[in-house]
């Protein structure tokens, strides 16, 4: 065996190319260079090619892939039904788990999941299983051999017995003792090992047999110059004292045992060199002592502004969004400062880089027609991050677990291949989620999947009701009567013929599945529909990735009839083990493949970048944790050697710092997001900051201090004030945004350097129904008027099914009750259950009674008012100075116009009232005019006497100039606000006192536009626009003056508009109880 080692990549690939060009191996003999990542095949290749010129005939396995294969050669292929592998052997496993009598096996089947728990059980063992054949062939040896009360030796003696000895281990075994002419026909002449860290002992010992007849080099990346396995001990960074350097002692265990064993093989050292660092950088230094092996003397400590020498940044935020986005803007400064910087000489790795994808391409992708600033490539993605086909099916197969519900169902057709599988677009989904909406669509496929599920109750709000009345309302014209039990949906159009049959396609799809997929199945049946499943949702879209699938498939169902498993299992445990072997393998086809390369944080990734940054270093998310599981046997027996996750992030941290040539940049969640409140970073992170704390002179400095700190928003002032060298930002959108916050403006406030004024034609006529949207809510309207328009309604599409009223529900039931009474369109409640919007069965007409008594009563006081006249709608035309108002006013009966709700009398329903009564009494009609609500459990009527129409006319033409006034420059009113100042005002306990009555006037509006929630959700919030226009934390200047280009303060406007409704209402209460 020869070695080579050093601490550049570069002096070890020199070495090898020097091997490689030897003239004495085989014309036709391809050289085999094992390697341990999918990435260093692609620098090899490339660096092999520019010291050789040409670089084709290259092998480059996996450790295990070449022992495997020569083992093959040597002992002879194993049958394809008794293989170990471990995919195969899951079901060998699950077999043997349905015979075995073991109580410990037999307790954990019985169990409510034991239709998944043989399977997962099966699943975890073969892993097991396959560590303990690498790592403890004598183990399984011994289980062999004797009898044992553990039930996993059970179950190993009968696979043996079953399948024989072909485990891995055995296998390796018996390589190791085949005879010299055995392994000299099928051995290469020469065998490279490129990296050897973490490779099991075991398969050394097989390497060092090989070694005995033919030339075996490794070539290993050291990080240490020194044999440092005696640096090992259980120690933490402060309780090391002089000697090793720390991160050696707390990081290179897996480099220490590779030595360790290493040197039980007689081996020749034929590289030995070790490239100093020659800068004195805090990065050069700090890779100067971890090579050397030790601390840095007091005498040669640095001087504490190396700290911020650039060569080491630790960088803290709020979000994994916003790591990608400090560190875009990082990159680019770098590229700016230091032109021979490419972006090939750049490296960003996470521990879960799936996590990051998407934000990446976000950040780092650009708009879609322009080309990005910083080109890049993201490798290391599983199947189910990276492929939207597989993704989406592997969300499709997650939903014959669950009830189907309507948001989840949608969550899978909005995926763009499903989508695009049916041709639907975006806009078709919107379309959609209305009807879902519309039809009272829930959860529950049919009423098949409900007995599935165990429900004997049939439902209105299944997929199946609620298709059949999208359906129905496409073919009938009349949709207020019910065929059986379904109701026609309203709102199909013909020109939406041929999206509903899209939709039909796609339920159909999902039905045709579910008849397989929600119940236990043999595994040829769960890969038949899974099959059909795809070719259903994708319509032969991207055939690569549905080829991928059905080869897994077709294996799946291969190496189940191999073991001759033909029980029924969960098709959610089968699900978890088709995503396992699609996850399987990652893509690394653009490692390397330029630009920025984006990666996982894996093993032998010591290629020298010029820069590397590592996002995603927080607390518990690095390193990562070996799975705890409480059958692994090897856990209370751990030898050297032994994989172990979180040893091999470690010393994989380490490799990365002795690795990177310039710059280091770490970064991780150091805030919260919600409170801002601190957060640690990981533990290797803190190593590493006390031991850069120790390089340094002077008094120890908190970790604090080696932390660049980042605001939560990437507009925050600080980023351009050039107060800290860390902020850098080259986003001129960030810098607008600066700019506002600069100018003391809200969260979400307008930026308005100067009051918004906008040039508007002077109005000649106004609308009355134009007139009361705007005293609603002036904000509003003004937005409107320059294209602002602000939907605050979040609108979700519910997956419950109607089992009891909200607020809002109720009152919409009850006005379309109230309207009934009134004689137009009447509410059928039995046809809203049906529809699946109103809740059935006992409760349901319970309700319904409830309902129905308090609208009669509410109509009741109507009658009394009316007389039991019909209405009938008057039309307005009144010239004001200035302007001319004209509409329609309805519910104007011989004898009173009145307004009712079900709801209670709010401002806004006030105001319509009050508006309205001017315009009549204006007119000369001199009618009273009455507003009925609900109030306290009984109905709540408020009068208005009529009213001289002069009087009428000077009120409502001060509404209009206020109007014309606005329509040009915003307006601080809230309707709310403004009639609990103008009730105040007229309140006998009010004070008279000018700053007393002021006080207690701004306290009444404070609290009707926030009021306080008594530990549970407020009603009302501050509007949005008015937010928008003035900010939240003081919209009405309440707590100031208003500014001088403003004509009325708002307690002046409440007046102005709520004061002459006040005065003139008088309220009383309804004769009876509502209920």
């Amino acid at each position: 065996m020869f070695v080579h080692r050093s601490n550049s990549l570069s002096v070890l690939i020199d070495a090898l190319a020097e091997l490689l060009r030897d003239a004495g191996r085989p014309l036709f003999e391809r050289p085999q260079i094992m390697i341990q990542s999918v990435g260093m095949e692609r620098y090899l290749s490339r660096e092999l090619a520019l010291r050789l010129g040409v670089a084709l005939g290259l092998d480059f396995p996996f450790p295990r892939a070449f022992l495997e294969k020569i083992a093959d050669e040597v002992l002879g292929e194993v049958p394809e039904e008794k293989t170990f592998a471990r995919e195969a052997l899951a079901f060998h496993i699950f077999r043997e788990l349905g015979q075995c009598e073991h109580p410990e096996v037999r307790s954990y089947l019985e169990s409510d999941r034991a239709e998944s728990a043989r399977l997962e059980l099966a699943v975890e063992l073969a892993r097991l299983f396959d560590q303990y054949s690498v790592y403890r062939p004598k183990m399984l040896a011994d289980w062999e051999r004797e009898p044992s009360d553990d039930f996993q030796a059970e179950i190993w003696s009968r696979l043996g017995r079953k399948l024989g000895r072909h485990d891995p281990g055995a296998r390796l075994e018996a390589l190791y003792a085949a005879s010299d002419e055995a392994l000299l026909s099928v051995l290469p002449k020469r065998l490279y090992v490129f990296g050897g860290a973490g490779l099991p002992p075991l398969f050394l010992r097989v390497l060092g047999r090989f070694s005995r007849i033919i030339e075996v080099h490794v070539f290993s990346f050291t990080v240490c110059q020194d044999y440092f396995v005696d640096a090992q001990a259980d120690l933490t960074p402060s309780e090391i004292g002089d000697g090793w350097n720390p991160l050696l002692v707390s990081l290179g265990k897996v480099g220490a045992d590779f030595q360790y064993y290493l040197e039980q093989f007689n081996y020749q050292e034929l590289t030995q060199r070790f490239v100093a660092e020659s800068g004195a950088s805090l990065l050069s230094c700090l890779k100067q002592d971890v090579l050397a092996g030790r601390r840095r003397p007091l005498s040669e400590r640095l001087p504490r502004s190396a700290r911020t020498d650039g060569s080491i940044s630790i960088v803290s935020c709020h979000s994994p969004e916003r790591e990608v986005e400090v560190l875009r803007e990082t990159l680019l400064d770098l590229f700016e400062k230091d032109r021979t910087l490419k972006a090939e000489d750049v490296v960003v790795m996470a521990p879960n880089i799936g996590k990051y994808a998407p934000l990446i391409r976000a950040v780092f992708g650009g708009a879609e027609e322009t080309p990005p600033l910083i080109p890049f490539r993201i490798a290391d993605q599983t199947e189910s991050s990276s492929n939207a086909l597989i993704a989406s099916l592997l969300r499709a197969l997650g939903l014959f677990s669950r009830r189907f519900k309507a948001s989840e169902v949608l969550s899978v057709l909005q995926m763009e291949p499903v989508l695009a599988g049916y041709g639907m677009t975006a806009q078709d989904l919107e379309r959609i989620t209305e009807w879902l909406e519309g039809s009272g669509t829930r959860w529950g496929l049919d009423d098949r999947h409900l007995s599935a599920l165990g429900f004997e109750e049939r439902l209105h709000t299944t997929w199946e009701r609620g298709l059949s009345r999208l359906l129905l309302g496409f073919a009938m014209e009349d949709q207020d009567q019910a065929y059986g039990e379904l109701v026609p949906f309203d709102d199909v159009a013909l020109g939406d013929a041929e999206l509903l049959s899209q939709l039909c396609a796609f339920l159909g799809t999902l039905s045709a599945a579910s008849r397989v997929l929600t119940r236990p199945c043999t595994v040829s049946e769960f890969t038949d529909a899974v099959k059909e499943l795809t070719r259903g949702l994708f319509q032969g879209q991207d055939g690569e990735a549905q080829a991928r699938v059905f080869r897994v498939l077709t294996e799946l169902s291969g190496r189940a009839e191999l073991a001759g498993v033909t029980e029924q299992i969960s098709p959610l445990a089968l699900s978890r083990v088709l995503a396992a072997e699609l996850d399987s393998v990652r893509q690394s086809t653009d490692f390397l493949a330029g630009g920025v390369t984006f990666c996982e944080l894996l093993p032998l990734r010591t290629i020298p970048f010029r820069v590397a940054c590592v996002l995603g270093l927080s607390e518990g998310e690095f390193p990562r944790s070996d799975k705890e599981s409480s059958l692994d046997r090897l856990a209370n027996r751990r030898l050297r050697g032994d994989r172990l996750l979180r040893a091999d992030d470690r010393y994989l941290f380490l490799e990365l710092i002795m690795s990177v040539q310039e710059r280091l940049i770490l970064s991780y969640v150091g805030r919260s997001v919600q409170d801002n409140s601190r957060r640690p970073p990981s533990v290797v992170v803190s190593e590493l900051i006390h031991v850069l704390d120790r390089m340094l002179d002077g008094p120890p400095e908190s970790v604090e201090a080696f932390v660049q700190e980042h605001p939560l928003q990437p507009f925050s002032p600080r980023y351009f004030e050039g107060k800290e060298a860390h902020l850098v930002s080259r986003s001129r959108e960030n810098f607008e945004g600066a700019l506002v916050c600069a100018r003391g403006r809200g969260p979400g406030q307008l930026d308005l350097e100067q009051p918004l004024v906008r040039s508007v034609p002077l109005v000649s006529t106004v609308q009355l129904r134009e007139l009361e949207s705007f005293l609603k809510n002036p904000s509003r309207y003004f937005l409107r008027g320059i294209g602002v328009v602000i939907d605050d309604e979040i609108r979700t599409l519910s997956d419950r099914e109607p089992v009891a009223l909200s607020t809002l529900d109720k009152y919409f039931f009850g006005e379309k009750l109230l309207e009934g009474l009134a004689g137009e369109r009447p509410l059928n409640l039995r046809l809203s259950e049906l529809r699946g919007h109103f809740p059935g069965g006992a409760f349901g007409r319970a309700l319904s009674v409830e309902l129905e008594a308090e609208c009669n009563a509410i109509f009741r006081e109507i009658r009394q008012l009316t007389g039991g006249a019909s209405p009938e709608r008057v039309d307005v035309r009144l010239e004001l100075s200035g302007a001319i108002v004209e509409g329609t006013v309805p519910f104007v009966f011989p004898k009173v116009h009145v307004l009712s709700s079900y709801g209670q009398a709010r401002a806004t329903r006030l105001l319509s009232t009050w508006i309205r009564h001017l315009c009549l009494s204006a007119s000369g009609l001199g009618l009273p005019s009455a507003f009925v609500g609900r109030s306290a459990g009984r109905a709540e009527i408020h009068e208005f006497a009529p009213l001289e129409p002069s009087e009428a006319r000077e009120e409502l033409a001060s509404l209009v100039t206020l109007f014309v006034r606005a329509r040009q420059r915003p307006l601080r009113f809230d309707a709310s606000a403004a009639l609990a100042v103008a009730e105040k005002a007229r309140k006998p306990k009010t004070p008279s006192d000018p700053i007393e009555r002021h006080k207690a006037l701004v306290m009444a509006a404070s609290s009707a536009l926030k009021p306080k929630s008594f530990g549970r959700k407020a009603d009302r919030k501050i509007d949005a626009s008015l937010a928008l226009l003035f900010g939240e934390k003081d919209p009405l200047a309440l707590n100031g003056t208003a500014p001088e280009q403003e004509e009325s303060s708002f307690l002046e406007l409440a007046e102005m508009v709520f004061g002459p409704l006040v005065t003139a209402r008088q309220i009383r209460s309804g004769e009876e109880e509502l209920s």
